[in-house]
């Protein structure tokens, strides 16, 4: 069972189905926030989002973040228990952004992996998304490689897929 996580500012509660709202749904369908996401290709709706957290496991944590009392982003992991790696990703929305709200989530879901048996964290992103470089560095985050031509962005261009990693 996914546990609230708090930290300094924030308060991160486990995502459940009836805390979806219009607004998080605004989120996913906000071009500029999603454009390094894989979740930009679709068209978000209450529906698609419930059934989003209706599929994720008991190894897909993932959590509203909150500041103020306000929902501010949702950060999720995939585990892999047997080989003790999650992956991470973050999204915060546009109206949050700059008050290092995704590093603290971040932080505090990598603590909370690390306690529940994960030995290592990883996160891609597109070479052209300079805050999730950013916050990968911030958060302790080595360079791990490079796909080069991975995400197709349309009219013929393409991106590099950075990986990085951390160890307990």
């Amino acid at each position: 069972m996914t546990q609230a996580i708090a930290s300094e500012r924030l308060f991160l509660t486990p995502y459940l189905l009836g805390m979806v709202s219009q607004s998080h749904i605004d989120w996913l369908n906000d071009k500029e926030a999603l454009q390094y996401s894989e979740q930009r290709h679709k068209e978000h709706t209450l529906d698609t989002q419930r059934e989003y957290l209706d599929n994720r496991s008991e190894h897909e944590p993932t959590w509203l973040i909150k500041w103020n009392g306000a929902d501010v982003g949702t950060i999720a992991a995939t585990m892999d228990p047997k080989n003790h790696v999650a992956n991470i990703g973050v999204l915060i929305e546009r109206h949050s952004w700059g008050h290092g709200f995704g590093l603290e989530a971040w932080l505090s879901v990598t603590a909370w992996l690390f306690c529940h048996d994960m030995r290592k964290t990883e996160a891609g992103c597109m070479a052209s998304n300079v805050p999730m470089r950013d916050l990968a560095k911030k958060a302790g985050m080595f360079f791990e490689g490079q796909q080069q031509r991975h995400f197709y962005l349309g009219n013929g261009r393409y991106d590099d897929l950075l990986w990085y990693g951390r160890f307990r």
